[in-house]
């Protein structure tokens, strides 16, 4: 699959980039963004898991022709729908943060906010604390990722760049990755 990406730099110039992904590398980010660094076996049965799991969703026809594949009607379930593009939007920034930012790997926004020294509340007044999904880390530097995964269009995406500056935990820079018409 060929992502196209409309990448806006820190000095507002936009650059039109290509990058390539392959379905197990799909699969792979599908398991592990969000999941630390830490090699383990656990990380190789989730990668065959979700491979498998939503096998029917990157048929190698349309994941060759840079899109996912509609499954069988019968099989056709909204709510795994949903969930397959929210975590495809996950995988799809975790896969763009090594590519472009050259990041090391992600852990999940909520997790780091729990162990952060003191934590961060994920409620307040028993309303949930807007935050980003992923931390990303670099060689030199932490940056907060709000990754959306829609089925159609991509919502607004000054909201989105809006909630990848929220959370609490200080960054470097913050990147907003939408993933639109999976």
């Amino acid at each position: 699959m060929n992502i196209q990406v409309e990448y806006k730099d820190t000095a507002g110039t936009i650059t039109n980039q290509t990058h390539r992904l392959t379905r197990l590398a799909f699969a792979k980010h599908l398991a592990i963004a969000g999941q630390g660094y830490a090699p383990r076996p656990q990380k190789l049965i989730r990668t065959l898991a979700m491979f498998f799991h939503y096998s029917s969703y990157i048929q190698r026809q349309a994941f060759n022709n840079d899109r996912f594949s509609e499954p069988p009607i019968q099989l056709s379930d909204p709510t795994e729908k949903g969930q397959f593009s929210n975590l495809a939007g996950k995988a799809i920034a975790d896969f763009l943060s090594k590519r472009i930012d050259q990041s090391i790997y992600t852990v999940n926004y909520e997790a780091a906010m729990r162990i952060h020294n003191p934590p961060i509340p994920l409620f307040v007044n028993g309303r949930q604390v807007r935050r980003p999904d992923l931390l990303a880390y670099t060689t030199n530097s932490r940056f907060a990722i709000e990754a959306k995964g829609f089925s159609g269009g991509f919502g607004t995406m000054n909201n989105h760049k809006n909630q990848s500056q929220t959370g609490g935990i200080r960054v470097n820079f913050t990147v907003a990755s939408v993933s639109y018409d999976l």
